[in-house]
């Protein structure tokens, strides 16, 4: 572990260590030059991991010989233009190479910050559960560690016919998933998201390990972090990048997904890095940063459909270049951006198409990109008309135009004002899937949501600041990083269909809008501290103390925000689980899950982490139940054990029982956060024999009914402890042997004041026989035998018994908490001979 540990430190650093003398131009500073090393890293390791991925080769030793090769290529370089202009080379380079700065203050303070955003994210969350988007991220990048290649071929689904393959394939997009994100087409299964953040985890899990690999949310959230104070200094000043980087340290949602396995910091990372070094390449006119800018925007691309939206600020940029003229600087900064929109065009296409097809019916549903078009058109149409006016325009310096800037200020605070007071009174109902139900259309709350995270304060000051930038600092370099985050917090305060629990619909604020609003807060608080004003009785300047009690306030106000999750580490015990059971499971093991949101949840991590053989049995209906025995003792012929985990309990021989109980966060829908609920479940591993799934001659439920029925309840016990029986829903269904004569135990009770009702059999869809149903007293034990006889013509073997009764509802009917709809209570079906 150790070994693969430093192979990972290599990968993070040597890349970008022969690459650096290429970049480097002017003085870097003690920050500077190891974020730029880095950076360089993870953007070189990025592309070639996902190609090896997309090749379906991936492996650690082909990563590192790759790297090791581009390191060898580009060293050779630097010396081969030592060797020839060694001279020129020394002398064009002596006047920008200077000492490494010594430490200063505001280095210790930032250190400071990067030490404690490392203690806050250390918590890194157990989240290898399916179910959302983490689980898919996690279980996506291990298996690719495992098996080289983003596609999974599944063996187990490739020897079943379409019918078999159907019972363990759910509905989903366009498509069918066998889990939840992971999308199926035959016996060919395509994670659902884009590959850059999965192809991480892979590697952290290949160098570190399981737990290692959930620290890949902690190292991006890390860089994100400097990354935003590095953009803040070279934007605005060294002051506002530590308030910037202090405040979106303590933030909650940058604390709970440094811990979440979600690409949202690194998407933070790569678009404030890329906004730095595009700020540096224009203003020291340096190409190779700016290349190395574009390959950080254009690599966002394959992190989350979200960073698609960077396409309208650069679509200006290169738009504005199209009316200006080029110069041969923007081909550093345009070509390679350009390659690497095409690959993410091309890997979307091959890999992700399902998944992007969702993305763009939503945008289609709210016209949004019928408006887009529409905008880019009339666009275009202006430049051909306007190109010589628009010249005139820039040269004479529009975005330092007084009028323009006012306008700009002007309509910012309207469209604050309107989200914030206006926009939430015009909230109507609409239907939430994740609730199922109708509520509140929080979309409109968008900027009240933002400022419970940041607080009111805080967003009446990052409209303020970003309205000082506006006035004080707008020019053609900066406009860019304006651009960027006008149209991220435009698009994202505008709301969106999705899940609305809390932390969770936050994740798209992450990337770009909370650390804009908070670079733009600090630089109003800025503002606030170099004011100039009398001293108040001897006491320091106002406006100094109000600026340390506003900080005060704002880093209080996160705190305490973030204080239910300070040590809080969700799903903490999971992995110690999962390890035990899977150790269950031999190598020959077919593992099937029962359809439930639990077992759903941990199939995923015992294929692609444990590598299993697991399958989620998604229909539970007599014929699915039927071909799945069928498949189970053809599996048990070919020397493979068949597996059942649910979370009832079933009539088969128990394995082996867990208790699942782990942390989860509350599910917060319309306020904050603020409890720790539980993820709690028994699991129940039964291990199917031959004898299993067959019609029984004596059928008794709950001890030997598995596979051969539909429409009951969970398994009861009478109180005396030695009888099972079910209560039935409004329609059961029984598999019995194909015989004419049965004996039904059951016990119709139901309270007095409702009608007694009778039972009809149906068989082959042909009413068989009509029972006249005893209503018993009190007593459980008060079950009666009935006899009922299948006419001959309507037998076969075997044979479907559907038992149809009317329902009553204990909720209704009595008032007590169970909203069951119940029929009968059946303890046993027996042929009589």
């Amino acid at each position: 572990m150790i070994i693969k540990g430093l192979l990972l430190i290599g990968i993070l650093l040597l890349p970008g260590l022969v690459t650096f003398p290429y970049v480097k131009k002017k003085a870097w500073d003690f920050f500077e030059t190891p974020f730029i090393i880095l950076l360089i890293s993870v953007l070189v390791v990025s592309i070639l991991g996902v190609i090896l991925a997309e090749l379906s080769v991936f492996s650690l030793p082909r990563l590192l010989a790759l790297s090791g090769f581009y390191c060898l290529l580009l060293l050779a370089g630097v010396l081969f233009i030592k060797k020839l202009r060694v001279k020129e080379w020394t002398a064009e380079r002596a006047g920008d190479i200077t000492p490494s700065p010594t430490l200063s203050l505001s280095h210790f303070l930032f250190i400071c910050i990067l030490l404690l955003a490392l203690g806050l994210g250390s918590y890194s969350f157990e989240y290898i559960l399916g179910g959302r988007d983490p689980g898919v991220y996690i279980n996506t990048g291990i298996n690719l560690a495992h098996t080289g290649s983003l596609i999974i071929q599944d063996k187990l689904l490739e020897g079943m016919d379409t019918s078999q393959q159907e019972l363990f394939y759910k509905p989903a997009y366009y498509n069918y998933a066998k889990y939840p994100g992971f999308f199926g087409e035959g016996s060919t299964i395509l994670p659902q998201f884009l590959p850059l953040f999965s192809v991480w985890i892979a590697i952290f899990y290949l160098t570190l390990g399981l737990k290692g690999a959930l620290g890949v949310s902690v190292f991006f959230g890390i860089l994100g972090i400097y990354g935003v104070y590095l953009a803040g200094r070279q934007i605005f000043n060294p002051l506002i990048g530590l308030l910037s980087a202090l405040l979106l340290t303590v933030n909650a949602t940058q604390i709970w997904y440094m811990r979440y396995p979600s690409p949202e910091v690194l998407l933070q990372f790569l678009i404030f890095a890329g906004i730095y070094a595009y700020d540096r390449y224009q203003r020291e006119t340096n190409g190779w940063l700016g290349a190395v800018s574009a390959v950080a925007l254009g690599l966002t691309l394959l992190v989350k459909p979200l960073a698609f939206l960077l396409l309208i600020p650069i679509g200006l940029y290169v738009y504005g270049k199209t009316s200006l003229g080029y110069t041969p600087l923007d081909g550093y900064f345009i070509f390679p951006f350009m390659l690497n929109l095409l690959h993410a065009i091309l890997h979307i296409y091959w890999f992700n198409s399902y998944y992007m097809l969702g993305h763009l019916e939503r945008l289609r549903s709210h016209k949004f990109l019928i408006s887009l078009l529409i905008a880019l058109g009339i666009l275009f149409w202006l430049s051909i008309k306007l190109s010589p006016r628009l010249r005139i325009l820039v040269s004479q310096g529009i975005f330092t135009s007084p009028y323009f800037r006012l306008s700009l200020s002007i309509l910012l605070i309207a469209l604050s004002l309107y989200a914030y007071f206006i926009r939430p009174q015009l909230a109507q109902e609409v239907y939430h899937p994740e609730m199922a139900r109708l509520d509140r259309d929080y979309a409109m709350d968008s900027l009240v949501h933002l400022g419970w995270y940041l607080s009111p304060v805080a967003i009446f000051l990052g409209v303020l600041g970003a309205c000082l930038f506006i006035h004080n600092r707008l020019d053609r370099v900066n406009l860019f990083f304006l651009l960027i985050g006008l149209t991220f917090s435009f698009s994202v305060l505008k709301g969106t269909e999705d899940a609305w629990d809390h932390f969770w619909i936050m994740r798209r604020f992450v990337p770009v809008v909370i650390p804009v609003f908070l670079l733009f807060t600090a630089y109003a608080l800025w503002h606030l501290f170099k004011f100039h004003a009398l001293t108040f009785n001897g006491t320091p300047q106002l406006p100094k103390l109000i600026f340390f009690v506003v900080l005060i306030f704002l880093l209080t106000y996160s705190l305490v925000i973030a204080r239910p999750i300070l040590t809080h580490r969700e799903y903490s015990g999971i992995i110690r689980l999962m390890d035990q059971i899977a150790e269950i499971f031999p190598g020959n093991a077919v593992v099937v899950m029962d359809n439930f949101d639990v077992t759903i949840r941990i199939a995923p991590p015992l294929e692609y982490i444990y590598q299993k053989k697991a399958l989620v049995l998604y229909q539970n209906t007599l014929e699915s139940y039927q071909k799945f025995i069928q498949l189970a003792h053809r599996w048990m012929q070919e020397g493979q054990e068949v597996y059942f985990v649910t979370p009832l309990p079933q009539g088969l021989g128990l394995t082996k029982k867990f208790t699942l109980k782990v942390p989860e966060m509350e599910y917060a829908v319309g306020h904050l956060p603020k409890k720790i609920n539980e993820l709690y479940s028994d699991l129940y591993v039964y291990r199917l024999t031959e004898k299993d799934g067959a019609s029984k001659y004596l059928l008794k439920l709950g001890i030997n009914d598995f596979g051969l029925i539909e429409g009951f309840y969970h398994i009861e016990d009478l109180p005396d402890g030695n009888r099972k029986y079910r209560w039935t829903k409004g329609t059961a269904k029984v598999l019995v042997p194909g015989e004419s004569k049965f004996r039904i135990r059951m016990r119709a009770w139901r309270p007095d004041f409702l009608p007694k009702v009778n039972m009809e059999v149906f068989t082959k869809n042909t009413l068989a026989a009509v029972i006249q149903l005893l209503t018993p007293g009190s007593s459980p034990s008060d079950f009666q035998d009935y006899e009922v006889v299948i006419p001959a013509n309507l037998i076969e073997d075997p044979l479907t018994l559907t038992l149809v009764v009317p329902t009553w509802n204990p909720k209704d009917a009595l008032n007590v908490p169970d909203l069951r709809d119940l029929g009968v209570m059946i303890e046993e079906i027996e042929v009589i001979k």
